[in-house]
């Protein structure tokens, strides 16, 4: 698989079919990201991923309506001058 950081959409699939693939991609290069900076990753329970498989089906109209909150927060504790 090769990896980019915005993969374009064929013409053919529609977003629906796309989204899944681009998350792949995402997860993938975080994972060797990862694993060339020797972090080692343990498997997550199936509960957790039950409740993941949840909330997606909740939030699907997109990562930054669910998630911009939470990282602006953190942003926020890390360096507050960022709003300047």
């Amino acid at each position: 698989m090769q990896l980019r950081d915005e993969p374009s959409v064929p013409d053919q699939v529609s977003p629906a079919e796309w989204q899944p693939r681009v998350d792949l991609a995402a997860v993938c290069k975080l994972q060797l990201l990862q694993q060339a900076a020797g972090n080692k990753f343990t498997k997550s329970s199936k509960g957790v991923l039950d409740q993941y498989a949840e909330q997606r089906k909740i939030h699907n109209v997109g990562h930054s309506t669910s998630d911009c909150p939470g990282f602006l927060r953190r942003l926020n504790r890390i360096a507050p001058s960022y709003a300047e």
